[in-house]
């Protein structure tokens, strides 16, 4: 699977999962910064207006788990971590909407 074609996998199971949500999805890491290597994980920051239960992020999780996604995908309750990651997340990460295209660049690239 190439790179686009994987990010699109990853993208299109984590909005089908939030949506009817108010929750954010976040592509961030060396994946977003187009740094990835063999074995890099595929970070993903959920953003919400109250913590997400542990019960739907685990089923999240189990839905990468299952997919075709070659990749371990670590997916991240943005409002249960540090504020400073947080926005360093929100300002380098790329937000994921259903019309955006997963191989976008990051900027500055």
């Amino acid at each position: 699977m190439d790179r686009t074609a994987l990010l699109e996998t990853v993208r299109r199971i984590a909005l089908e999962h939030v949506r009817g949500t108010d929750v954010r999805v976040y592509l961030f890491g060396s994946w977003a910064r187009g740094e990835e290597r063999r074995s890099s994980d595929i970070d993903i920051g959920l953003w919400s207006s109250r913590p997400l239960s542990r019960e739907w992020i685990a089923s999240l999780r189990e839905r990468f788990e299952e997919s075709t996604v070659p990749r371990r995908v670590d997916v991240v309750d943005l409002t249960r971590v540090d504020p400073a990651f947080v926005q360093r997340v929100l300002k380098e990460g790329i937000q994921w909407s259903d019309s955006e295209i997963a191989s976008k660049p990051p900027s500055g690239r």
